[in-house]
Formats: structure tokens, sequence, C-alpha cells
């Protein structure tokens, strides 16, 4: 009996330990099936780490490869705006230094008085009148322009009347007139003179015929141009008178400056010294921009008598 015991004793155990195997194979192969399974969920989570780490990556790589386009074309642009700038400065600096030298040009023009007398001078005619008056006999000096007009076409002086005529009565017996680096001189009578409107008590202006006398002298009148001012001047306007005071140089042409200082009737009132000798001359106007124009007749209501204060006939009331 006991050794059938033992033998059953001895089948549990086998059988125990079986299924003790069976139930341990079990338990790992669980244990292996759920590691597997979270090493591949692991896996699969990292795979998907990964491809969004790369996702990323790749928009980073996107973004800056938009970026380094964007900044090559504001580089670009900007490089663009500054040559176009400094292009613009050049220019303009260009244009400013145009303006400064036109301006200093201009500046120059204007106060480059010998270049104005220069141009005026060769045709300011020097007229000395002798005069037989029943006291004494007169000599007289006084100036005038040289021209050739539409109404007059020949050589002829554009002077005051009372170069001319003396106390508006008396006819010269013979005048001579002679101009700048001309040696010879032109004599007329009193049959060349002609006085615009005689009758009239104020009217001071004369013409006198100098041609076919000189060829020198004719051929000098026709380049003359009288180029009156077609605006009027302002006080202010700066002014030069030409002619051959009595007391100035002797055998030249004296030149003075001043300014416009007002308007009486058909004269312009002058700051520029005139004396006798200048009746006839010729008073310049100089332009801003050193342009010169024929401004008038620079006149004295009796001859010989200084004023401080000079008076030009307007050029716009000589009637030929």
């Amino acid at each position: 009996m006991k050794k059938k015991k033992s033998t059953s004793v001895q089948k549990v155990c086998v059988i125990g330990s079986a299924v003790t195997v069976v139930i341990c194979l079990c338990i790992y192969a669980y244990w292996l099936r759920v590691d597997h399974n979270y090493q591949a969920q692991m896996t699969s989570l990292r795979i998907a780490e990964l491809e969004a780490l790369i996702t990323r990556q790749s928009n980073r790589v996107t973004l800056l490869e938009k970026g380094s386009i964007d900044l090559k074309n504001d580089v670009a642009s900007t490089r663009t705006k500054i040559e176009k700038t400094e292009t613009e400065s050049k220019a303009s600096q260009q244009s400013v230094l145009k303006t400064l030298s036109d301006s200093i040009a201009q500046n120059k023009r204007s106060f480059d008085l010998p270049a104005i007398i220069s141009k005026w001078s060769p045709f300011l005619a020097r007229i000395e009148c002798s005069f037989e008056s029943t006291q004494k006999n007169v000599d007289y000096l006084g100036s005038g322009f040289l021209e050739m007009s539409i109404t007059r076409p020949f050589a002829h002086v554009l002077t005051n009347r009372h170069v001319v005529d003396l106390d508006r009565k008396i006819k010269p017996k013979t005048c001579n007139i002679s101009l700048p680096d001309i040696k010879e001189k032109a004599t007329i009578s009193s049959n060349s003179i002609f006085i615009i409107n005689e009758k009239s008590t104020t009217t001071d202006v004369a013409f006198v015929d100098v041609a076919n006398r000189v060829p020198e002298i004719d051929v000098r009148a026709a380049k003359s141009a009288r180029n009156a001012c077609d605006y009027e001047p302002r006080s202010g306007d700066r002014v030069v008178v030409l002619g051959y005071p009595s007391i100035g140089v002797r055998d030249g042409i004296t030149a003075t400056e001043g300014i416009i200082s007002g308007i009486e009737g058909d004269y312009y009132v002058t700051s520029a010294k005139v004396d006798a000798g200048n009746s006839g001359g010729v008073a310049i106007l100089i332009g801003s921009s050193g342009e010169s124009c024929y401004l008038g007749i620079p006149t004295f209501v009796e001859a010989g008598r200084a004023e401080s204060l000079g008076r030009i006939l307007k050029a716009s009331t000589i009637v030929e």
C-alpha cells in the first residue's frame, strides 16, 4: 500500500511541476508579448517624434530658405535704392553747383562795369560846338550817341537840344563830332541839326547828321544799336552814365555809377554823378543778370548847371 501511495504522490508532484512549468511558460510568454507590445509602442512613439522633429526641421529649413530669398531681395532692393539715392544726390549736387556757378557768373557780370562801358563807349560821341552870341562867342562841350535807325538810315548823333541850340534860339556856326579811336572829326554846320518838336519849351532832343563826312564814322554807325530798355526800372536799380563832362577826363569818356532815385515826369532821377558835358550822353541801366540797356539821355534843364541828383530823359519820350 505504501508503494502505491508513494507512486501517486510522485505523479501528483510530476503533474504539479508540469503545470507549474506550463504556467511559468505562459506567464513568460505573456510577459514577452507585453514587453514586445510596449517596445513596439515606444518605437512607434519615437518614430512619430522623429517624424515630427523632421517635419519641424524641414519647416525651419523652408522658412530659412524663404527668409534667405527675402533677405536677398531686401538687400538687392536696398542696394538699388542706395544707388538711386546716390545718383539723385550727385544730380542734385551738380544742379546746386550749376545754380551757384550761374549765380556767381551773373553777379560777376552784373558788377562787370568795364565790360558794360566797353560795349557802349565806341558809340559815344564828343560834341564841341561854337556859337556866335551878341555878347561873345561861346564854345560848348556836350555828348551824344552815334547810331542809324529805321527813320534815319544814315549816320547821326542823338543828343540834347541845348547842346546844339544855345538858349533855344542860337544855332552853332560849326560843331566837331569825334568818337573814340577815330582820329578824324566830322565837322557839321547848323544845317545838319534837326530839332525835335522845335516849338516846344520842354522837349530837349536833337539829331545831328554826320553821314558822308568820315567813312569810319559811317561804318561804326551801322554797327550801333540803341536797344532801349523794354521795362520800367525801379528805384534802386543801378545806372551808369557815360559822357564827356567838363570836369572829367580831358579827352576820354567819363563813367559814373549810381541808382534810380525816383521818377519825375519824363525824367528818371539818379544819384549817378551828372555834370556839364554829360548832356546828350548815354545812361545805361544794368539788369540783375548783368545785361544792359539804353535808359535815356543824361539831361540838364540849364546848361552847365550841376545838380546833386541828375535827370535822365526817358528813352520812351524820344520821338524821331
